[in-house]
């Protein structure tokens, strides 16, 4: 696809609430989480549980645990589908609605 093709956040997608009891430990483990290391270390640890393995974003990050029919390849641009935009459904069901008023079904 020209486009793009489509990435979203799943396993390894991490927040910082606001107010943590302990704000500056927080902040350390996603320093360490957003690491070469951390991210070497989730993809291993997902890679032995026997579930899909995220790869993660970091290029520098080994991938040979990770199927190749699930790595990203270098030099292909993708979409970040984790934007709001792209999560708004109303135009999709106007879309749909429409269509089907269109072909008499509706």
């Amino acid at each position: 696809m020209k486009e793009g093709a489509g990435l979203a956040p799943q396993r390894g997608t991490v927040a910082l609430m606001s107010k943590a009891p302990h704000s500056n430990a927080a902040k350390v483990f996603i320093n360490w989480w957003l690491s070469r290391e951390g991210q070497t270390t989730m993809q291993t640890a997902l890679a032995g549980s026997g579930d899909t393995v995220p790869d993660s974003l970091r290029e520098d990050v080994p991938k040979d645990m990770i199927p190749a029919m699930d790595r990203r390849v270098k030099g292909v641009k993708y979409l970040d589908l984790s934007g709001g935009e792209l999560l708004d459904m109303e135009p999709i069901y106007h879309l749909i609605t429409d269509g089907l008023k269109q072909a008499g079904k509706r």
